[in-house]
């Protein structure tokens, strides 16, 4: 998937465009996901008791080159456990100060957050971001939750 849409953007864009991606396949039979990254920011994985790991991939948007060497990673993902994936435009999102919102204080903002349910979860770090944004989007921002319910 990951080579056809890079191909599409270089056909089309002529290098004036890049794109990020990232591509998730969750396969219950193994309680399994598998995540690849087109210069997507890493994503969380938080495990029903709240402990968090930040899942880190480097690799080039889309767009960028002809060949990339698309890399995946495989975690156990059990009932209970839930996905953060964002758009780079999240972390790139100045705050009030000016400053962008960044990697290191969404981590920490998921800590304080990891227990509750992805609903829950979700209108928090949104209240959280309106609260910390300077209000004026450059890009779009995405945020996906993506808890495993059995």
């Amino acid at each position: 998937v990951l080579n056809i849409l890079n191909r599409g953007i270089r056909e089309f864009c002529r290098d004036q465009y890049w794109m990020t991606m990232g591509v998730m396949v969750f396969r219950p039979q193994d309680q399994t996901l598998t995540l690849w990254s087109a210069g997507a920011p890493p994503c969380f994985l938080v495990s029903k008791e709240g402990q968090v790991r930040v899942l880190a991939q480097r690799s080039s948007p889309l767009g960028a080159s002809n060949q990339v060497p698309w890399t995946s990673v495989t975690v156990p993902f059990h009932p209970g456990d839930r996905l953060i994936s964002f758009s780079d435009a999240f972390i790139e999102q100045p705050t009030v100060k000016g400053e962008p919102i960044g990697l290191r204080r969404l981590e920490r903002k998921v800590a304080q957050i990891g227990a509750m349910t992805a609903l829950t979860a979700r209108a928090e770090l949104m209240t959280w971001f309106s609260g910390l944004s300077d209000g004026s989007l450059r890009d779009d921002i995405t945020l996906a939750i993506v808890e495993f319910k059995r």
